[in-house]
Parts: structure tokens; sequence; C-alpha cells
């Protein structure tokens, strides 16, 4: 997930545990939620190494103990990579990345995230993927 707003980059416990890479537990944060709670992170992955297919880059990956996707790319790695975004009308985006080693710029096409879904697809009612307008924001 790419989240300007956010202010860090996380992945959920579970995600990290099936990865089985150290985690630095003196370097925990507390942070707050959409929901306006607050919780700590168990800790950070220093230095994970990416692939967008323009090189590999390393980033500082904060562990939440629970959260609905793999991993959360926030303020900072869009930030280091430069990051802008051509939003479509379909849900669809092209991200483009800067790599900081090398200076050179590469665009990754994506599609909506509930173009996967059967219900969806078919404009029927999803529990799984409701809308902003359906959850009344």
């Amino acid at each position: 997930v790419l989240d300007s707003s956010s202010k860090i980059v996380a992945m959920p416990k579970q995600v990290w545990e099936g990865l089985r890479l150290p985690v630095f537990s003196d370097h925990v944060m507390t942070m707050s939620n959409a929901n306006t709670n607050t919780d700590s992170t168990i800790g950070v992955v220093e230095n994970l190494t990416l692939n967008f297919g323009a090189g590999e880059v390393y980033l500082q990956v904060q562990v939440v103990p629970c959260a609905n996707f793999n991993l959360l790319l926030g303020c900072p790695f869009q930030c280091l990579f430069s990051a802008t975004t051509k939003d479509f009308p379909n849900g669809a985006q092209l991200i483009t990345l800067r790599n900081p080693n090398t200076g050179k710029a590469y665009k990754i096409p994506t599609c909506a995230w509930t173009e996967g879904c059967p219900r969806c697809q078919c404009h029927l009612p999803c529990t799984n993927h409701q809308s902003i307008v359906e959850v009344g924001f």
C-alpha cells in the first residue's frame, strides 16, 4: 500500500514472521492510528532489501502487531524515491520512482485494488471492499 499520509514504512507481524528476519525491539514507536487509538510497534527491521526492478534499495520497516496490508510504503519511502503518482478514474495508478543511488527513474503501473474481487467487478455489495461512500464518510 502506497500511503503518503503515513509517517512510517510498516509491515504486520504475520508478514515479518514469515520472512524470518531479525527485529530490533529497542526501536519501538508509539503511533496513533486512523481511529485515534495509540499502539506500539514491535520494533524495526533494519535495511530490508527490496527491488522494484531498478536495483536494490534498503528500507527501515516498523513491525506492527496487526494490519490489513502486507507492506505500507509511507512518506519516508515516497521521499527517498521522489515518488509521484498519476491517478486514473478506474482506480489504477502509474507510480514513478527515482532510484536514489542511480538517479534512474522508472514507472510501475497498478490496477484498482478491488479489481481482483469478483463481487466488486460485478458492482455487487462486498463486505471486504466497501467504498467510502458505502461506509458513510
